[in-house]
This record gives C-alpha cells, structure tokens and sequence, in this order.
C-alpha cells in the first residue's frame, strides 16, 4: 500500500517532487512512467518490489518518508475539501447519523496523527513543541501525548468530546487508531490493572488553575463506564462524593475559581474481572487555615457559601443562629457583597441543591446532614467571639469573652452549655507528674485556640488530585507546604521516568544514552531532611514559648548556608535570601491543641505526605500534565512564554527524548513468558525462562528495537500496548473457540435431556392409562353385579304375584286380566329402566334382563320384551 500512496502522490498536481533536476520535463517522465506502472491492475503486468526499489523516484524517497505522508496528508485533505461527498436526504431526513453496527468514529480522526505524540517529530527542541502544541490548541486539539505521557491544555470551555459516544470509543482499542484523549489514559491504567493484575496510580498534576480537578472528574467518569458496576447506585454514589468532597475542600483563590485546597487521593476498587466494587477517598494536607482567614480577593471554601445561601433561601438562618443582615466573620469579605451574592446569586442556590442531592445518593440520613449543617453553622458563630483582657489579683493576663450573644449562639448550635464553650476557649489544662493544672488562656492565645477548633474538621486504581503550584504576593506557611507537595510530586515523576530507568540501563548492562534532568532532591533535603531541614528547625523554634520571628530567621540564616539548592517551583528569590514566606505565619500558626502529642503543622505536613506517597509507589504510574496556557483564563488564547515555563519546570523536553531513546518499560523475563507466551507456543507447552522464548514471543509478534537485558526485557513504551493487542486477540479466539465448545456440549446435555424427559412421558402415560383402564374395569364389575342382583330380585317378585287364589279374579277373567298385564308391565318398566340405567349400555342390560326372565312364565317374558322394545 506504502507503493501506491507514493505512486498516488507522484501523479498529483499538488506534489513537488523534492528531487533537485535541472530538466523538468526529463523528470517528469520518468514518475508518469513509474506511477502508471503502478496502477496496472495485472498482477503479472504489475512491476515487483525490486523494479520498483530500482526506481529513480522510489530512491529519491529515501530518508524522507515522513514528508511524504505529510504531502500525502495535505493532498487527501485538499481533495476531500474540493470534491466533498454529499449527503442524499433520503438517509439524513430524520437522523443526523445513520444507526448502524459500526463503531464510532470521529471526523478527521487521523488528520495529526504524526503530532499527536510529540516523540515522533524529526526536529525535537523548544520552539518545535511550542509551535505544534499552539497549533493543535487552535484546532480545539487540547490533548497531546509524550510517549505514555498525556499533555492536557486547559480549553477555558466546553468541549463536547465527553459523551458516551466517545467513552465507548476508547475503550480497549490501539491508542494510535482516535486522537489523543484522556479517556484514552483511563482506558490504558484500567487495561493494566486487568491484564496484569497490578495496582495503577494515575498523577494529574500542573498549576492552580490548569483543569486537574476536571481533568479527575473525566477519568473517574470514565473507569466507571469501563468497570460497568452492576448496581447502578453504586456508579452515582461514586461520581457524586467527588463533587461532595470538592464542595468542602476547594475555595475561590486570586488565580483560580475552583482550586483544590487539599490532596485528593480516590481509590477505585475493582474485581478480577475489571467490575468497579467501590470507591474511597482520602484526605491530605487540607489547608485549615483558609476557615479562619483568607487573602485579598479570596474567598473561604465553597460550602460556607452554599450552606448559607440555602438556608437563607429555606428561611432557616435563625434556627442555626446566622444572621441575615452582618455576614459571619469567617466568610466576611472586605468588599462588603457576601451576603448580597448569597442573596441573590442563583448559582449558590443551585450548588445548595446540588449538595443536598449528595448527600441523599451517598446515603445520609436527614439527621446526619442536619448535624453537618449545624457543624458548620456553628464554626461561623464561633468566629464571631470575641475576647478582652481581664486582670485578677493572681494573673494579670487572663481572658473573658465580652460578647456572650455570640457565644450562647455558637453553644446552641453545638449542643453544648456556653460555660462549657467558655472554659474550653479561655484555659487550658497541663498535666505535670500525675496532677492536672488548669491555666488561664490569654488573650492571643485564646484567639488562636477558637482558630484551632474552628479549622479541625474531620485491585485499586489510584487518581491523585492534589492542588497545584501558587505563588502570591504575600505566602503562608500552608503555601509553603504546598509548593514543597508538588516538588515531590514532580521528584516522583522523575524517578520512575528518568532515575529509575537509567539505573536499570546501568545494571542489565545496556548501551543508551543518559539523558540530562534536573534533580529536585536537593531543594527536599533543604525543606524535609532532619536535623537541618528548615520544617525541622521550624518545629524545634515551635517548641520554645517565647519564640520570635527573628530568633526563627537567625536560626534559618545559620543552616542556609549549608545547603544550597535553586528551585523551578518556588519563587527565585526564595533561593537568593529574600525569604518570601511569612516568617510570622510560620511562628503563629496554631499547634493541633487536640492531639496530645502536641503535633505542630509542620510535622502534620510531613507525615501526611509521606502517607500519601506510600499509597502512590504501590501502583504503576500514569501521568497526566495539565497545562495553563494564558493567566487571563480565555478560551483559544495561546501565551507562549506561560506554556514554556510550565513545560521547563516538568521536564518536557527531557521526557520527550527519554520516551524516544529509552525503554519506559522493564519486565523480568519470568514475567514477560508467563505473560505472552501464549503469542509463540502452544497452551499446553511450558517454555523454559531463558534469553531464547523471550526471542521467540518477540519475533513471533514482530516488534522492533527492543534490548535483553541480563534478567530483563526492555521494551519501549508502544511495545506493550501492542503485545496486550496481540494477546487479547489470541485470548479472543481461544474463548471464542470456548465458547464453541460450550455451546456444542450444551446442545448435546440438552438433547440428551429432552430424549429423557419424553422417554419420562411416554413411561407415566403408560402407566396412567393401565391405571385408569383398571380403575374402570373395576367400576364396570361392581355395577354389573349390582344390577344383576336387583334385576334378580325384582324378578322373582313377579311369579309369587301371580299364583295367589282370588275367587273373585276367576269370575271376572277378562277384566282382571288385562288388569294385571298392565300393572306388571309398569312394574316391569320401571326395574328395567332402573337397572339399564345402572349398566354400561342399554343392549348389554337388554340381554341381561331377557336372559334373566328366561325363567319366569311366558306371559311375562312377552310383556317384558315388548316392553324393553318400546
């Protein structure tokens, strides 16, 4: 096909032949020539491969076959355009797509097939990558890969590409047969988990404001209609805790609408056979202190808002104690419009609802969502207490609350009495050798304790969703903590994608190129290594009571100069001295007063993600990188500079040359035969765990430029989608050669059980017609001999009737005569109706009679006959 598509080429107006000839006309001659060749429809006519590698076109080609399929591209295009097939209405009429077997395609499918995946460029530098991914994003083509890498733009607007249609699109078919689509990382990460049996981690990561959290909500979408979960509830339980656990945990920020101010890591449960059984989430590294305070232009986090505009609208803010006029404190604005937009913004009412039918598809009781709104009722009336200094003769630095409204309203909502509430906010309680001392909170420290308790709420494919990099004006110590999460999320990405692989290179014994990455390790030493590292240091000055800013900073100053490190995640000037993190919010951040362990952030900080990347190393990684690419957030708008940025700080570009000079995938060759042996040897053989099957299954499968290593199979990154191809295809045939079977031994055990079950009948028909011709043989015996006896008995009546003397009967012998044939034959009548009603027919009951009077005298048989006869 390679030869016709060139000879196609050849003979198209719109081709320029890239060979350099002085005589046009000499050129041309020849490629006629060639291409008319080519289309001879004799087979024996046609000219064989080795005319045609002998042709001057043919070896002009040499080097340069990804131009050509580019100009074969533009010439098919081009075509389409100008001679486009009509549609006839007779099939359009009523339908816009004809409902037909075939599987779903999309338009143009294979337009940038050579750009979806930015490893097969020929020129691979800055300016190539920047220029094609401009262009795809102008062709609403947001979706680019990077070997198995997903690049993901943020579109600013509504695609429809998430539909049903193409779910079933990606669905367990070559990556390179639809665009690039991050349905298609779903589907990979699902295929895995099912073909090897292996826990998979999916990584959605990039700035604030580049699509993570949607980008989580199309994949989650997505395994959902791949587990295809029998129990319908279960798939809606799954697909709204999402949207439930983002109402609580994302806020308004500077930069983003809908930022993530958590770590999101959602667990997909799965069944052997690739069924979702379940899901759960877990929660890391929550910005708390976003309840108590937020930045300039920033908002609290989206349920305040929701809860409040809700109850306002069900005329229930005085039963949780809100007012209607003053918003709470906590989610007071400085622009003064909170309690306008709740009032009149349709959209918190709608996300109200929105919350509410949540929490009846999780499976919330009405009790325990209103004891969620009272919770949160009661953190917006605890922000509005206030504290004054009071003096006493022992301790001049003891703390009221002046404002007891405020503090019955927030008891009321909790249930609790306001001394209690009191004594929990203005003391504390020590514990020295035994005894317990109860101390008076001052002022400040009383503040802080009311921060506190306002902010302390409480087979698997892994999707992490953790908020992205931010940088501001003026960063916290939670900012901080930020930015050092996703410096280890990007240490994790270049662990499995260059450290890891190269030191396999280095130990199988295998002749690559190392690639050149910059090393974040230095800069996580500086901030998590104990005993210097500066979290370490920060929670040692935590420890000390009348600890200041510059005791802090001249701690810093000492330890700085032991460890230097740049960073691509943090502010530049960070490294060059100018400390940008507030040093006061580091100090004044309050301790976790409920653990009695005194746990301070920064160490909640580092045991939360060290929890968090526990669970991520266990799964095979998959990578999504979500890109920003314009601060403005408006739809087809490209900033070069913004997108480059980005594409240094993760490594593009090196990841771009390690996808194509290296091996992303490693398999032990115990594995790799286990797996794929099926694609070289029989089912029933066993083949040996050596060099030489591992040779024979990639033969037999037709790969290229793979390495053995001493113990491993070293394969790149394409290789094993199309092993997994060749392996289902294989696997499809032997259940469809099962399924056969199956359904051959069912016919038969069928057959067979038909045979008996009419063999059954026919055995119970039998024996019920003998029964029954029995049971009626007996009837018929038992009434015969009935009616024989009473038709005896009535008989013999008869002659004793007759042969009484009557003197009188002699005298008158005509008269008396004929009366007593009439009374005998009415007699006679009556016991011969009753017994032939009592035989089986009239005419065996005739016989039995006449034979039964055959006794008595012959006037009365002749009366009986002539009786019978009538």
């Amino acid at each position: 096909m390679l030869w016709v598509r060139l000879a196609f080429l050849a003979a198209s107006p719109a081709f320029s032949s890239p060979l350099p000839s002085s005589n046009k006309l000499t050129q041309e001659r020849p490629r006629v020539l060639g291409t008319r060749r080519c289309l001879i429809k004799d087979f024996e006519k046609r000219p064989s491969v080795t005319h045609l590698l002998d042709h001057p076109f043919i070896k002009g080609t040499q080097g340069k076959v990804l131009f050509l399929q580019k100009q074969l591209a533009n010439v098919l295009r081009d075509q389409k355009r100008l001679n486009p097939v009509a549609k006839t209405s007779m099939h359009v009429s009523r339908h816009e797509r004809m409902h037909t077997r075939r599987a779903y395609r999309v338009e143009d499918a294979d337009r940038h097939c050579l750009e979806d995946d930015l490893v097969n460029l020929e020129v691979l530098d800055e300016d190539t990558i920047i220029y094609w991914l401009e262009k795809r994003y102008a062709d609403a083509l947001i979706y680019t890969y990077v070997g198995d890498i997903l690049i993901a733009l943020n579109p600013f607007q509504n695609l429809s590409i998430y539909s049903p249609q193409f779910s079933r699109l990606y669905h367990g078919v070559k990556r390179a047969s639809n665009p690039p689509h991050i349905f298609a990382s779903a589907d990979n990460a699902y295929q895995c988990l099912v073909t090897f049996n292996k826990d998979q981690c999916i990584v959605i990561s990039g700035e604030s404001g580049s699509g993570k959290t949607e980008s989580t909500h199309l994949i989650v979408q997505h395994l959902t209609f791949l587990g295809k979960a029998n129990n319908q509830t279960l798939r809606q339980k799954i697909l709204q805790v999402n949207s439930l656990v983002e109402a609580f945990g994302n806020a308004c920020t500077a930069i983003n609408d809908n930022s993530s101010r958590f770590g999101k890591y959602l667990e997909m449960m799965f069944t052997p056979t690739g069924a979702v059984m379940g899901a759960r989430i877990s929660e890391y590294l929550l910005e708390k202190s976003r309840v108590i305070k937020q930045a300039t232009g920033e908002k609290n986090f989206h349920i305040f808002y929701y809860i409040y505009a809700g109850l306002y609208h069900q005329k229930k803010l005085s039963e949780f104690r809100l007012p209607e006029e003053k918003p709470p404190r906590y989610i007071a604005a400085e622009t003064g419009r909170v309690m306008k937009d709740i009032m009149s913004k349709e959209s918190y009412r709608r996300q109200f609802e929105a919350i509410q039918h949540c929490f009846r598809i999780i499976g919330f009781t009405n009790k325990e969502v209103h004891s969620v709104y009272r919770i949160l009722a009661g953190i917006l009336n605890i922000g509005n207490i206030e504290f004054a200094a009071i003096a006493s003769q022992h301790q001049t630095d003891k703390s009221e609350v002046p404002n007891p409204e405020a503090l019955e309203n927030a008891a009321c909502v909790l249930c609790i009495s306001p001394e209690e509430l009191q004594e929990a906010l203005t003391s504390y309680c020590v514990v020295t050798r035994g005894e317990t001392i109860v101390r008076a909170n001052t002022v400040d420290r009383a503040a802080d304790v009311r921060d506190a308790i306002s902010a302390e709420d409480r087979m698997n494919v892994g999707i992490l969703d953790i908020f992205g990099f931010e940088d501001f004006q003026r960063n916290s110590f939670e900012q901080l903590c930020i930015n050092i999460a996703n410096e280890q999320i990007q240490f994790y990405f270049n662990q499995h994608v260059f450290a890891l692989e190269q030191m396999e290179y280095q130990n199988e014994g295998i002749d690559a190129v190392p690639v050149q990455y910059e090393d974040n390790c230095p800069l996580l030493d500086m901030f998590l290594q104990k005993p210097l590292g500066l979290l370490a240091l920060l929670d040692e000055e935590s420890r000390f009571p009348q600890a200041t800013d510059q005791t802090l900073v001249g701690n810093l100053a000492q330890t700085r100069a032991r460890i230097t490190a740049s960073s691509r995640s943090l502010p530049p000037h960070f490294s060059a001295g100018k400390a940008k993190v507030d040093t006061l919010e580091m100090i004044r951040h309050p301790e976790e007063t409920t653990n009695m362990k005194r746990q301070t952030m920064a160490s909640y900080f580092r045991y939360s993600l060290m929890d968090l990347l526990s669970k991520m190393v266990v799964g095979q990684p998959h990578f999504v990188r979500c890109i920003k690419p314009n601060d403005e957030r408006k739809a087809l708008q490209f900033s070069q500079d913004r997108v480059l940025a980005q594409l240094r700080s993760t490594g593009i570009l090196e990841t771009v040359s390690i996808r194509r000079q290296g091996y992303s995938h490693r398999i032990l060759f115990e594995d790799f035969v286990k797996r794929y042996y099926y694609l070289a040897f029989r089912a029933h053989q066993t083949p040996p765990v050596n060099k030489e099957s591992c040779v024979a299954i990639l033969e037999k499968s037709r790969l290229d430029r793979w390495v053995l290593g001493k113990t491993k199979v070293f394969l790149k990154y394409y290789h094993v989608e199309q092993l997994n191809l060749l392996l289902r295809e294989v696997l499809g045939r032997v259940v469809m050669l099962q399924a056969y079977a199956k359904g051959w031994l069912g016919a038969r055990r069928y057959k067979r059980a038909r045979e008996k079950r009419e063999k059954a009948a026919l055995a119970i028909q039998s024996a019920w017609r003998g029964y029954d011709a029995r049971r009626k043989f007996k009837q018929i015996s038992h009434r015969r001999g009935e009616s024989a006896v009473r038709a005896q008995a009535v008989l013999q009546t008869s002659p004793e009737k007759r042969s009484c003397p009557d003197s009188e009967a002699e005298s008158n012998n005509g008269h008396e005569e004929t009366s007593s044939d009439s009374s005998a034959k009415a007699a006679t009548d009556r016991y011969a109706n009753l017994c032939i009603g009592m035989l089986p027919s009239a005419s065996w009951g005739l016989r039995l009679v006449e034979e039964t009077i055959q006794a008595t005298s012959s006037g009365a048989k002749v009366s009986l006959s002539r009786s019978m006869s009538s």
